[in-house]
């Protein structure tokens, strides 16, 4: 199934069913590389992210709402990170469909705004958009679905933590700089987990894993400034030794 989007750009359209044999597909991928509890959430790793600059894009939380099937559908610790991604790239794309061929949109600012984040730029409908992630990695702190939009327990972030030391522990693989998803995150850990070490503003910090954490505002923040965000993370990247315009930092250009 093919269509076009808004610009005339054509693209291969995806329906929920396709979209299941995706995220199926790319969980057995990341099963083989990462060999975590089945209670893990699996990382989404790109198939560029290792040329360095490597980063990790952790987001908080995925919640399940009644009114989305995909959110009830994917519940499995193993898919929510993946499905996420995967789901909200296709979507902003505008290659996500029903299987009568009608778009399923994205319903906030989530994944557009981390791309503007990452990016410097709005994203763009097509195949571009969707290809540019494979440069990134996406994960979720929190290792279950949420209901009723709650905030996360303290004991919910702790294990969080400990299983983002399981993903990236430098065994399988380790990035470069996390970028934390909202300073909720940042709250959840206590003072005597965190080793704030480098950093001339001391604007990002060490995990006990030895890995540095951007703590930049939640995506779907009303009031975030997306070009602000992109600036924090260019800084830290260049602070940590990656120097460069962004198409050098492992930010893709579109094709």
């Amino acid at each position: 199934m093919r269509g076009e989007t808004k610009s005339g750009i054509e693209i291969s359209l995806v329906t929920r069913s396709k979209m299941r044999q995706r995220v199926e597909t790319k969980v057995q991928e990341m099963r083989q590389r990462f060999p975590l509890p089945k209670n893990r959430v699996l990382p989404w790793v790109g198939r560029a992210c290792e040329e360095s600059p490597r980063v990790l894009i952790l987001g908080e939380s995925a919640y399940e709402d009644d009114d989305d099937p995909d959110s009830k559908h994917y519940k499995d610790p193993a898919e929510i990170a993946i499905a996420v991604l995967e789901i909200g790239r296709a979507q902003i794309a505008g290659c996500y469909v029903d299987e009568s061929g009608k778009r399923i949109l994205a319903t906030g600012n989530f994944i557009r705004n981390i791309f503007k984040y990452m990016t410097g730029r709005k994203p763009e409908q097509g195949r571009a958009f969707v290809d540019c992630w494979e440069r990134w990695a996406f994960w979720e702190l929190i290792q279950h679905r949420l209901k009723g939009r709650r905030k996360p327990s303290q004991e919910e972030f702790e294990e969080g933590w400990q299983a983002l030391h399981e993903v990236a522990d430098g065994r399988k693989w380790k990035p470069d700089l996390t970028i934390g998803l909202g300073y909720r995150m940042r709250d959840s850990v206590k003072k005597d987990k965190l080793l704030p070490r480098v950093g001339a503003d001391g604007f990002f910090d060490y995990l006990p894993a030895n890995l540095p954490v951007l703590f930049v505002h939640h995506p779907s923040y009303r009031r975030t400034d997306p070009s602000k965000e992109h600036n924090k993370i260019d800084q830290a990247l260049r602070q940590l030794g990656f120097q460069g315009p962004p198409s050098t930092l492992g930010f893709a250009q579109s094709r």
